[in-house]
This record gives structure tokens, C-alpha cells and sequence, in this order.
């Protein structure tokens, strides 16, 4: 496996953990808070600070823009 296949792996990993616990959240700070919480930051570990929020605050609108009509 190349480095970037396993930087995908991580990346593809951390979304999968977010959408298990995005529902337990009142919001995305919360989110964040979850993740932080269980150490599933470090699987985006090779991302800027500000590209984890925009990671994470993408993975909130894409799960909740599902229940907006």
C-alpha cells in the first residue's frame, strides 16, 4: 500500500467514526468535541488545524443537509 492510499484509508476511517457519532450531537462543535474526545483526530493528523474544522464542518452539512426541506 502506497503512503497515499493509506492517507485516503485514514481519511475514508474518520469520516466512517464522524457519521457513527453525528447523530449524539447538538451541533458541530460537539462533533468536534466527539472526536477529539475518542483520539479519531489523530487519523487526519497530517491535516492543517483549520482543514480538520472544514473536514468535519463538511461532514456535518453533508449528513444533516438529508433531514432540510
Amino acid at each position: 500500500m502506497g503512503m497515499s492510499s493509506y492517507v485516503m484509508d485514514c481519511e475514508d476511517t474518520f469520516i466512517d467514526k464522524a457519521n457513527a457519532v453525528i447523530g449524539e450531537c447538538d451541533d458541530v462543535h460537539d462533533l468536534l468535541q466527539s472526536m477529539e474526545e475518542a483520539g479519531h483526530m489523530s487519523l487526519i493528523a497530517h491535516f492543517s488545524d483549520g482543514a480538520k474544522c472544514e473536514l468535519v464542518d463538511e461532514i456535518w452539512n453533508e449528513f444533516w443537509s438529508d433531514y432540510n426541506v
